[in-house]
């Protein structure tokens, strides 16, 4: 009798036991759940920076190459004003 009364003990230990590894798991799944959310905020937000660091770098390489050409043209005209060349 005594030995069942501990085979019993043990086994309701030991279904303690999986309900508490059930519960970890849950908050351990939760937390990971909510730390991709988290992950997935931050990284719509960096793509969005992203598309307006690149759309900054293309507008300022439009103004660069128009500015460049105007200032090689610019001393194109120079040059033919000071020596009296011809275009």
């Amino acid at each position: 009798m005594k030995q069942k009364i501990e085979t019993l003990e043990l086994e309701v230990h030991n279904y303690e036991m999986k309900d508490v590894n059930l519960n970890e798991k849950e908050k351990n799944l939760k937390k990971l759940i909510e730390a991709n959310k988290d992950l997935r905020d931050k990284l719509i937000v960096e793509v969005e920076r992203y598309n307006l660091l690149e759309n900054k770098y293309k507008d300022l390489l439009v103004k660069y190459n128009v500015v460049a050409k105007e200032n090689a043209k610019n001393l194109e005209v120079l040059f033919h004003m000071n020596t009296g060349g011809q275009k």
